[in-house]
């Protein structure tokens, strides 16, 4: 994954089912649900205990569902199963080949991993590509999205009676038509004429 970023499995063999959690520990969002990972349906045995132990590697998981017996062709009772499918990392993409093996995604594209087949664009449109999912803001574009200053500036404190700025090199505030900045804020220009013993005409 990206960071200090990491998939915990959780088997719940009572419902046949493996959960597969993204923690994030940097993020506000501490742990999310990543994948629900079922038996294919022409191997799903009710009560077989699928997720009841569990293994990782790189690109493939490993559910045992201990509790399945079977006949084989020479009529012996053979106990429990492994079933193994291909799970990729955050970043990786699943190959849709026979083998359905894990493939990084290209400069620019990011994949939430798990069995998703496709890698999708992680650059904002009005940036331009480095390496991996790194980029830099176009001129005149800020924030995590590369959006215009009012846009990337939506949900911070500015002062009352002002507006964010578009189009300049640099995201700021100014004061509305008929304010004056002071200080921090901004000031209705007829008390800034009245303090100084002028006489402020409305436009």
């Amino acid at each position: 994954g990206r960071g200090n970023r990491f998939t915990v499995f959780v088997g719940e063999p009572e419902k046949s089912r493996v959960y597969a959690l993204l923690v994030t520990p940097d993020e506000a969002v501490k742990c999310r649900m990543q994948s629900i990972i079922r038996q294919y349906s022409t191997m799903d045995f009710p009560g077989d205990g699928f997720g009841a132990a569990i293994a990782v590697t790189k690109q493939f998981l490993f559910v045992g569902a201990p509790r399945l017996l079977r006949n084989n062709g020479a009529q012996n009772v053979i106990s429990g199963l492994l079933h193994i499918m291909a799970f990729c990392s955050e970043g990786n993409y699943l190959r849709p080949d026979v083998y359905r093996g894990c493939d990084p995604c290209p400069d620019g594209q990011w994949s939430t991993g798990s069995q998703v087949g496709l890698c999708t664009s992680c650059i904002p449109q009005q940036a331009t590509a480095l390496q991996g999912c790194d980029f830099n803001c176009h001129e005149r574009y800020f924030g995590d999205l590369c959006l215009s200053c009012s846009q990337a500036m939506i949900d911070q404190v500015k002062p009352a009676h002002s507006q964010w700025v578009d189009g300049e090199k640099e995201c700021f505030h100014s004061c509305n038509l008929s304010y004056e900045k002071v200080d921090d804020g901004c000031v209705k220009c007829a008390v800034l004429a009245e303090d100084y013993n002028g006489l402020w005409i409305p436009e």
